[in-house]
């Protein structure tokens, strides 16, 4: 029996346990779905239900139950409201929401595009596109534990204060009393507009809260200028953590960057570039600074200034503030495609240290935030439906390849597949990023 041929029943095995669930149907006038908006389908469904949503473009919907809320087939769904896109609140403690395969905007500016408030439990941001001109792009006040994979996130509120310190820049993502986990994801904050003088907005600001970031670029915006009027064109920070903790865990493709400043050549004032990472208290002269940990070869650059001769520190830290840097290297995953249909495969790439073995584990729900004792990394998989899929030792490179299939039974359809690796190096084990694929045509 082939590797291949054995991984595919293993895979079987697991999603033989997949919970039953009811499927409610959204698409446009005519296609046959069962809705044609999605607050129609959130309305009806019940708690751990799946709505399938087809390609088209829905008015914004608030959801306060746990659902799977995910894309069905090819094309765009795109969501978009005045005020929000979306807004999810109250997921109890224990339970999980899903939104995957969305695109979402908003019209008025100075709004928060996605809205996560006051979640006791998990909610899983998947394969979205997220974008806030003028708007925050994702907002997360409150909740217990938000993972945000594979996503693309632009937007902020470029600041207009008339001095360095009374500028305030609504971020991409603006993060408040919350757990945030980030992986295989792109975070931009909004260039100012090129018709006034503005600060850049912040990539990541978040405040009284703990982010973990693997496998992720994450750019604070530049500032722009326009001659004469006296105000701040400053580049943002590409991560500012206020009374918090930062966990930047590297991967592949990791970077962190703040904005470049701008020169104002009738005022002769050069603006700074932002920092790539601040690490400061919420309030100036608090004693309750903030901490990181970071990869030591990730890479972070501040931005320059608007001559491009003066660099922003990589790191800006206050009195209250500290940060160490890591040289161990943590394992990753990264599925080539965020879903995959019954009967097909997905490619996924796993990669680590030289020589160390990796296992690669999966699991149909989230499950608890979790660290061992001499274990690096975070776990979050469920215990009690973990599997076992496959284990590589990985070659010179430092990544292999493997081939994911999925059985081709049509009441897969809406199962999302939660997936980790663990890794033994030089007598240390370590657990990877979180992973998702979502199962739908």
């Amino acid at each position: 029996m082939s590797p291949f041929f054995t991984r595919a029943v293993l895979l079987l095995g697991v999603l033989a346990g997949a919970p039953r669930a009811d499927v409610l149907t959204v698409g446009p006038a005519g296609s046959g779905a069962q809705f044609t908006e999605i607050q129609a389908a959130i309305d009806a469904a019940r708690n751990d239900d799946v709505i399938l949503v087809r390609a088209g473009t829905y008015a914004s919907f608030q959801v306060e139950k746990p659902l799977r809320i995910l894309r069905d087939g090819a094309g765009t769904v795109s969501v978009s409201g005045r005020f929000r896109a979306a807004l999810v609140r109250g997921i109890p403690a224990g339970e999980e929401l899903v939104l995957s395969g969305l695109s979402m905007s908003a019209e008025l500016p100075k709004v928060t595009v996605l809205a996560v408030e006051r979640c006791p439990g998990t909610v899983l941001l998947h394969d979205l596109d997220l974008t806030g001109v003028d708007q925050v792009a994702l907002g997360l006040e409150g909740t217990g534990r938000t993972v945000l994979l594979h996503s693309r996130v632009f937007g902020g509120v470029p600041g207009t204060g008339l001095l360095p310190e009374t500028v305030e820049s609504g971020a991409a993502i603006d993060v408040a009393v919350t757990e945030l986990w980030i992986a295989d994801s792109e975070v931009r904050g909004m260039d100012g507009r090129s018709s006034w003088t503005m600060r850049g907005a912040h990539g990541i600001e978040a405040r009284r809260s703990v982010v973990r970031v693997w496998k992720t670029r994450v750019f604070g915006g530049a500032g722009s200028v326009r001659s004469g009027t006296g105000t701040s064109a400053l580049g943002g920070t590409g991560i500012l953590v206020a009374e918090g903790n930062l966990e930047l865990l590297g991967g592949p493709g990791s970077e962190v960057r703040g904005g470049n400043g701008v020169y104002d050549p009738f005022l002769l004032v050069n603006h700074a570039g932002g920092p790539g990472v601040s690490l400061e208290a919420r309030y100036p002269g608090s004693a309750q600074g903030s901490t990181a940990t970071i990869q030591a070869t990730l890479p972070i650059q501040g931005g320059f200034d608007g001559l491009s001769r003066v660099q922003a520190p990589n790191v800006l830290v206050d009195a209250a503030s500290s940060f160490t840097l890591s040289s161990q290297v943590l394992p990753t995953l990264a599925p080539a495609a965020g879903r995959v249909a019954p009967g097909s495969s997905v490619a996924l790439l796993l990669t680590g240290n030289r020589g160390a073995l990796q296992v690669l584990h999966a699991s149909l729900r989230t499950g608890p935030i979790s660290r061992l004792r001499g274990v690096g990394g975070v776990g979050w998989l469920d215990p009690n439906g973990l599997s076992t899929l496959a284990s590589v030792i990985l070659p010179g490179t430092g990544s292999s390849r493997l081939a994911l299939m999925i059985p081709r039974r049509p009441a897969l359809l809406g199962s999302t597949l939660y997936l980790q690796t663990v890794e033994l190096f030089a007598g240390r084990y370590a657990i990877g990023n979180p992973a998702l694929v979502v199962i739908t045509n």
